[in-house]
């Protein structure tokens, strides 16, 4: 859900010097509150890149004010927890601190440090929900082998939710309508992740993307292109903050239109398994779960497709399925 500034948001932005606040509640796996981490916060850092697989990474130090505040199976954070993370600013005509909700995160290392004269400090770095299904926290098939097949004709966004809630521990979703079926068996191995299965099915359709959501909601839609969005911050507002701004062209850039006839085909069948014999000029398809009809006869306007694995070296080449 996109976040729309008041105006004590627009007031604390003008201001030269805040003060910065960090507030660190644990959950448990149904993100049901357990207790708020209570350090002394040092430093921090946080990076948020919509092109990565995890968007949303954390950095912070912390002084260690109590035993109980560490890291260990009786401690109050351990790896089976998860940390929604509030980053909160403050100044002087505003009264209360404006908490700032970054989500739901999981813990991914950490390290403490200490010396003879200086207090103990816990630096911890912490992913976003994605680490928990592409290997880094979570996500590994164990050795299972994984099928999705055409046969059982699955539309993609049934075998995403399937996919998520069968394979993973989260049960939160948001996937948006992808009523085609899957085109062709899609297997995975051991060295796959749950996320590997996502980004297949979700590469099936273009122009998708996945993540969490600031709720720790799994989201899989469409990328909107902001055409008709609402304004929310305009330049009377942003050339009062901004501290330098540099623009730059390079015109050998610039191309012409190029635009690409053809038409786009639905097919019956696909498979990528498919050789070709250059002695013969033949490439051989095999497909799956072809149904014939009685006789043996493929049914009339019956399509098939394949991807081609190599040059054809002669002219007119056969193709066999």
């Amino acid at each position: 859900m996109a976040y729309y500034p008041t105006q004590t948001d627009i007031r604390l932005l003008h201001f030269n010097e805040k003060s910065i606040h960090v507030k660190i509640v644990l959950l448990n796996e149904s993100y049901k509150i357990i207790s708020e981490m209570r350090g002394q916060f040092i430093s921090g850092s946080i990076s948020m890149d919509v092109d990565s697989d995890i968007r949303n990474t954390l950095t912070i130090s912390l002084a260690i004010t109590s035993e109980s505040f560490n890291i260990g199976e009786d401690k109050q954070l351990w790896i089976n927890q998860f940390v929604r993370v509030y980053i909160g600013y403050s100044a002087p005509i505003i009264n209360d601190i404006m908490w700032y909700d970054k989500g739901i995160f999981v813990i991914t290392d950490y390290n403490i440090t200490q010396s003879i004269s200086s207090t103990r400090v816990i630096n911890i770095n912490f992913s976003d929900l994605v680490c928990k299904l592409n290997g880094d926290v979570g996500g590994s098939l164990e050795g299972l082998e994984t099928i999705i097949y055409q046969k059982d004709e699955h539309t993609i966004r049934d075998a995403i939710i399937e996919t998520l809630t069968d394979l993973s521990e989260f049960t939160k979703y948001y996937v948006e309508d992808m009523p085609k079926l899957i085109p062709y068996d899609l297997e995975f191995g051991a060295t796959d992740t749950v996320w590997d299965i996502l980004t297949k099915l979700r590469d099936l359709y273009p122009g998708y993307e996945m993540f969490f959501d600031i709720d720790g909601t799994f989201v899989c839609k469409k990328i909107a292109t902001k055409d008709t969005d609402p304004v929310v911050l305009d330049d009377s507002i942003l050339k009062k903050i901004i501290i330098s701004e540099a623009d730059n062209g390079e015109l050998k850039d610039i191309r012409n239109t190029s635009k690409v006839w053809g038409k786009c085909l639905d097919t019956d069948y696909f498979t990528e398994d498919v050789t070709y014999d250059a002695n013969q000029n033949t490439y051989t398809c095999k497909f799956t779960g072809v149904v014939v009809n009685e006789d043996g006869s493929l049914p009339t306007s019956t399509k098939f497709a394949c991807k081609i694995p190599t040059t054809n070296t002669k002219d007119a080449p056969k193709l066999a399925i």
